[in-house]
């Protein structure tokens, strides 16, 4: 009986207690979808979505790069494994989000690239009167525009000088030059006609760190 009991004790030890639970296999960490609805102007709202079925309520983490600069943020799936984060679009760059294993999932990744266009400014400084929305200086060397380009980098800037003729405008000069490494530049006027109305068309113009801006004006100006 002692021999039975004992080998009974040892079968049921071998069954049960000893024996180590089963872990459950890793799946493959399945795809994590990132999609991008683009800005439609630098500095307006641009909207990361992110889809992974078989992550449901769970948190992620949204890097996005733009402009030079990061940002990231963690988000939470719904139960259906979709979350979104809307930011201000500042240049073109690419987003990455991260999703942590678990018992089940190994860790998952995914990625977009996206395209923002840039900005400029195109600011006159340095005249004496505005009349009639026509701002006025006193010669030709104190014309001056401050020009600036969003993302705010050592970049390249597009400028026409342009005349106004009846009432269209026509292009006298085309131009594009560097920017410091803030993005800052100015232009002036070496030669031109005293009765004449004049303004600068601007834009920034393309690289990898934003399209091609529109293109923005300045104040109508003249000398004299």
């Amino acid at each position: 009986m002692l021999k039975l009991r004992t080998a009974i004790v040892s079968a049921a030890v071998v069954a049960g207690a000893l024996v180590a639970p089963v872990t459950p296999a890793l799946s493959a960490p399945g795809g994590v979808a990132v999609s991008v609805k683009r800005a439609t102007a630098y500095g307006k709202s641009m909207t990361v979505t992110v889809k992974a079925a078989n992550r449901p309520r769970t948190k992620m983490t949204i890097r996005v790069v733009a402009g030079g600069t990061a940002s990231s943020k963690v988000v939470t799936t719904n139960a259906a494994g979709v979350a979104s984060w809307s930011l201000a679009a500042r240049g073109s760059g690419r987003v990455t989000v991260n999703a942590p294993g678990t018992r089940t999932l190994r860790a998952g990744a995914g990625s977009a690239t996206f395209v923002t266009a840039g900005a400029a400014t195109a600011t006159l400084t340095g005249h004496t009167r505005v009349v009639k929305g026509v701002a006025h200086y006193r010669s030709l060397d104190a014309v001056h525009a401050d020009l600036q380009i969003l993302p705010r980098h050592a970049g390249q800037v597009t400028v026409s000088l342009q005349h106004l003729s009846g009432s269209s405008w026509v292009t006298d000069q085309n131009a594009t030059f560097a920017t410091n490494k803030t993005g800052g530049a100015w232009v002036g006027l070496v030669s031109g006609n005293r009765t004449m109305t004049y303004r600068y068309v601007v834009n920034a113009a393309a690289d990898a760190t934003a399209a091609a801006s529109p293109k923005v004006t300045t104040t109508p100006f003249m000398v004299g």
